[in-house]
């Protein structure tokens, strides 16, 4: 099998590593790729165009047989001067295992879930990514975000098989579809964000959304390397860590930070935006769970769920930190 120029072993029971310049799934800007899996059946994957204004959550700087990544200012989290916001590790994350699967083609990434053990700063990452279960319609990724070496975040991503088969007769489905935001309705800042809770409706003023009612979150992605089109899965996966914002986003900010974040896709996104739609949240005592819908213009896509636990000392209060996104990060 090859990839991006590099062959890999044609034996599936060897575990292959992929640092995240060795399979570039990535594309000029606007771009589509079509490409054939074993049955000869093209698999079509059109990228999704970045926000406008804003470059890329890391500089891609080759290095002696790895890449390395430098963090951009808009990786950086609402958090702290040092923090790394989740967005671009869960982006980078992604974006790895994307290029470890780039020898399936036959295959894509339906659960991503990102374990964020460790505060990842604005210092320099490398990723890596092995494929530990290879199998004719399964393929399971395990990746590594590293700082100095450290093991930051992990992820495990599950590629099952790219077919357009349906059933006849759909089982249940909820029959309702988030909310979409007006076409006049303008994001306040290059990121592209629109803000929704139920009795203010749509707007891009953040300060007018500190209400216990049930939130949403409508933007355009940002791209995870400058210079990178955004893949559909990478899009996703960045803003799945805003469940934590829709959902713990109340009065007095965002007083919870998530641990993990689990994102399943029944397809990719489409589109050049797309929503995080708040469907439910439980706690109890400090830990708290929460669950969202994601969609575009063609409706519900996915799903993502967060755990977390409340950090009353630290809230996130302001505006400014509110555009920046959430935090995911660590516990402790």
């Amino acid at each position: 099998m090859t990839c991006a120029g590099r062959s890999w072993p044609a034996t599936r029971d060897r575990a292959r590593i992929s640092h995240s310049t060795n399979c570039p799934r990535t594309l000029p800007a606007s771009s589509s790729s079509v490409c054939s899996n074993r049955r000869g059946t093209p698999v079509r994957r059109d990228d999704v165009p970045a926000a406008v204004g804003v470059s890329g959550y890391f500089r891609r700087c080759p290095g002696a047989g790895f890449e390395e990544l430098t963090p951009l200012p808009v990786a950086l989290s609402g958090w702290g001067s040092e923090h790394m916001r989740g967005s671009a590790v869960t982006g980078a994350l992604a974006r790895s295992a994307e290029g470890a699967g780039g020898a399936r083609p036959d295959l894509r990434p339906v659960r991503f879930t990102a374990d964020l053990q460790r505060a990842a700063t604005m210092a320099p990452v490398s990723t890596r990514s092995t494929v530990v279960r290879e199998g004719r319609r399964l393929l399971l990724v395990d990746s590594e975000f590293l700082q100095s070496g450290h093991i930051m975040a992990r992820a495990r991503t599950l590629f099952l098989p790219a077919e357009h088969r349906e059933v006849a007769d759909p089982p249940w489905s909820p029959g309702r579809s988030p909310s979409m935001p007006p076409t006049d309705q303008r994001p306040a800042t290059d990121e592209g964000r629109l803000f929704f809770s139920e009795g203010e409706g749509w707007n891009a003023d953040a300060a007018a959304h500190r209400n216990s009612a049930r939130k949403q979150l409508w933007c355009q992605p940002i791209s995870v390397v400058e210079s990178e089109s955004v893949s559909p899965f990478q899009a996703a996966a960045t803003v799945a860590d805003l469940t934590n914002l829709v959902t713990h986003w109340g009065t007095g900010g965002v007083r919870h930070i998530n641990a993990d974040v689990t994102l399943t896709l029944a397809r990719f996104p489409d589109g050049q935006a797309l929503g995080v739609s708040a469907t439910g949240r439980v706690g109890a005592g400090a830990i708290s769970v929460g669950t969202a819908e994601m969609y575009d213009h063609r409706g519900v896509f996915g799903h993502t769920v967060v755990s977390t636990i409340l950090q009353s000392s630290r809230p996130v209060e302001t505006i400014t930190q509110l555009m920046r996104g959430s935090r995911t990060e660590e516990c402790a």
